[in-house]
């Protein structure tokens, strides 16, 4: 299972999900109604206790940006996988800092630089974005105009991702500005493409 907080990023991933013929049965997407971390972890809560439904796996991804209320939605995760009325354990959060079209960047460049200098971070990213050709007319609503583009650089931007995480410490103290986690979703989505 896959929670979002963006119905543009809930199409990316079901663009994944169709592109590697994973069946809706294997990987559920939910679209959250309002983008704060909080609401993700609350919709998790609703399908996980009130109706019970047991998933081996759930993704919650969210942007970091510029919400108040990260620290608490991470605490409520951590708390929801204790809950002994809570059958799948296995609940992580896949945070981008800023945001997720941090991602969409790994595909086309490999940069460290750090977001929200002198407007909001995602605005910050959003325009650096702009300056690579699959995303010259990025708009936040869909992603029909660079997913195939980039499709073939998956497996690079995962490998950046991965390496952000594996040696924080490149400039000489660690930072999650930025960063971001989709690469678990994609390691994930890319085994069960193997096995079916």
């Amino acid at each position: 299972m896959l929670l979002n907080d963006q119905k543009s990023e809930v199409d990316y991933f079901k663009r994944i999900r169709h592109r590697l013929i994973l069946p809706r049965s294997s990987v559920f997407i939910q679209a959250g109604k309002r983008s704060d971390p909080t609401h993700v972890v609350n919709t998790t809560k609703n399908l996980l206790i009130k109706r019970k439904i047991n998933f081996q796996s759930v993704y919650c991804v969210f942007d970091r940006d510029d919400h108040s209320r990260n620290e608490e939605a991470l605490k409520d995760l951590e708390l929801l996988r204790e809950r002994n009325d809570v059958l799948c354990k296995n609940i992580v959060a896949i945070t981008s800092v800023p945001c997720l079209e941090y991602w969409y960047f790994l595909h086309v460049f490999d940069s460290r630089k750090a977001y929200g200098t002198y407007r909001s971070p995602c605005s910050e990213l959003e325009s650096d974005l702009r300056q690579f050709k699959p995303f010259h007319n990025y708009e936040k609503s869909s992603c029909n105009s660079f997913f195939d583009l980039i499709w073939k650089n998956r497996k690079v931007a995962m490998q950046r991702s991965k390496m952000i995480f594996e040696n924080p410490f490149s400039e000489s103290y660690h930072s999650e500005d930025p960063s971001t986690r989709v690469h678990l979703v994609m390691e994930e989505f890319e085994k069960l493409a193997q096995s079916t």
